[in-house]
């Protein structure tokens, strides 16, 4: 069984290899945009929601349960929540982008020999 660290190293070398060419490496740029994006979108649901709580407790917990409800909490509170949902825009497009760069690479690999 081999070592994590011989996967990105020469035997010969004497540093040990950057933490950063160890996660290129192994995992595509792809999955740091899906995985960006998760966190962006759940830190900008989150804000929504402790802003909605702090307005009203039944409307924290309808926010909660249903996410549509968001958007129209949104709609009504657009000064203290606007910029929950400009981050929650930015990362539906982080995530669109890596899934569709996603399709179109897996496209291109397995039409061509």
């Amino acid at each position: 069984m081999t070592h994590w660290l011989s996967l990105v190293s020469n035997p010969g070398e004497r540093h040990a290899p950057r933490v950063s060419l160890i996660l290129m490496k192994h995992f595509s740029p792809l999955i740091f945009c899906l995985l960006g994006g998760s966190v962006i979108y759940l830190l900008s649901a989150l804000w929504i929601i402790v802003h909605a709580f702090r307005r009203n407790f039944f409307l924290g917990c309808v926010c909660f349960v249903f996410p549509v409800f968001r958007l129209v909490y949104v709609a009504t509170n657009w000064r203290e929540s606007r910029w929950a949902f400009f981050m929650q825009l930015g990362a539906y497009v982080l995530i669109l982008l890596a899934v569709f760069a996603g399709l179109h690479t897996r496209r291109t690999h397995t039409t061509n020999p």
